[in-house]
């Protein structure tokens, strides 16, 4: 049987409003699955001009969330070592 990765995309955009981030403005596929071994891609795509921070990537676990890697706009990219050439 093959094992499949879930993991999802989460978003810390650069406002709020009444304490709730709006991440409508980013659009990605939800969920990236690929079988052990095989390479996984993350994308997103800005649609309206905003100002985004940071978006994260996790692996979605039964007993936690994982982060995987990350972009930050001040920053750049990092990506967990547990995930580095996997």
């Amino acid at each position: 049987m093959t094992n499949f990765s879930v993991l999802y995309l989460l978003f810390m955009l650069g406002f709020f409003i009444k304490d709730v981030c709006l991440t409508s403005v980013v659009q990605t596929l939800q969920t990236v699955m690929a079988a052990v071994g095989e390479e996984a891609h993350f994308s997103c795509q800005l649609m309206e001009s905003k100002d985004v921070l940071q978006v994260t990537w996790q692996k979605i676990l039964p007993d936690q969330d994982k982060n995987m890697a990350a972009y930050n706009k001040y920053y750049g990219q990092r990506v967990n070592s547990d995930f580095i050439d996997k």
